[in-house]
């Protein structure tokens, strides 16, 4: 399901606080597309969508993430 809405190639930007950044998507006429999930060992992710419709990952690195 999100990879038919997000398409073939969706880059992915490290950010220090995904929650935050999260937050400042929304409030700029973006939207999440995936909750944030964990990614054992690695860290957090969500996908997301910026005001005009294209789709972009986040990244957030945590070692401790289960």
């Amino acid at each position: 399901p999100a990879a038919e809405a997000l398409g073939p190639i969706v880059n992915t930007i490290g950010v220090a606080d995904i929650d935050a950044m999260m937050e400042k998507v929304k409030a700029n006429g973006g939207s999440i597309v995936t909750a944030k999930r964990s990614i054992p060992h690695t860290g957090w992710h969500c996908y997301a969508k910026d005001p005009e419709g294209i789709p972009f990952g986040m990244i957030q690195l945590d070692e401790d993430a289960q």
